[in-house]
């Protein structure tokens, strides 16, 4: 896969992932604080792979419920960033430096009898930034899907798909958050929180996205509109953003 190529089809999945708004402002003159954040999921999740989007997985080669757990820790520099619909949900600070790392460890079994698992570390890089925080809510997203500069300052991952006795290495970039499920400029938060991994394996064009919840609802594969899968309420579900 060419370079050229494959920043262009990874900016269009990142583009769509969570539909940030960005109408809001950073005033150059506020000084940046120190955001310290925290996320993990254990627990029965949504498992989806396939083609890289935009958004979603699109075609899908498979999607199902799985079983496993993810997490990540780390620290942010960042500045308030005011005037957007995401302010609904208290103060909003934009990070333009990210220290991260993370993980993602799930297992999952398709229908034709196949077992596989994916088991990668995510970390940040010298580049990574565009982290997005709402301490008062107690939700993050690192970088921000729908940001212009979201595929160079994403985090990084490397991993394995294991299916059967194929063990094949994987590495990219990844998004990992903690939001308010369907928040959109349209649609108002509710209670039901996802942690979602989105990783991009730069080799194969594959999108995988993972998922688990706070509490039991049925989600749309693709969007609104879309066919709809119950995912279970995660049997450990947290999430922390705090000024330290």
């Amino acid at each position: 896969m060419e370079k050229g190529r494959a920043t262009v089809v990874l900016f269009a999945v990142l583009l769509t992932v969570s539909a940030f708004a960005f109408g809001g402002s950073v005033n150059a003159a506020e000084s940046e604080i120190a955001i310290r954040f925290n996320g993990s999921a254990v627990g029965d999740c949504f498992v989806g792979y396939g083609g890289p989007g935009p958004g979603y997985p699109s075609p899908y080669e498979w999607y199902g419920l799985g079983r496993g757990a993810a997490g990540i820790s780390g620290v942010a520099k960042a500045v308030p960033f005011p005037g957007t619909y995401l302010d609904v949900l208290g103060d909003v600070y934009l990070a333009d430096s990210v220290k991260a790392r993370g993980f993602v460890s799930v297992r999952w079994a398709e229908e034709d009898g196949s077992k596989h698992s994916l088991r990668v570390v995510m970390y940040s890089e010298p580049s990574t930034g565009l982290g997005l925080f709402i301490p008062k809510a107690d939700v993050f997203s690192v970088p921000i899907g729908g940001h212009p500069d979201s595929v160079n300052k994403a985090l990084a991952f490397s991993g394995v798909h294991i299916s059967g006795s194929i063990v094949q290495e994987i590495s990219g970039i990844a998004l990992f958050m903690a939001f308010p499920a369907g928040f959109s400029p349209v649609q108002p938060p509710t209670s039901v929180i996802a942690v979602n991994v989105y990783l991009v394996d730069i080799a194969s064009e594959r999108l995988y996205l993972i998922g688990w919840l706070n509490e039991q609802v049925n989600v749309p594969i693709a969007g609104p509109g879309s066919p709809t899968i119950l995912v279970p309420e995660a049997i450990v579900f947290h999430r922390n953003a705090e000024i330290m």
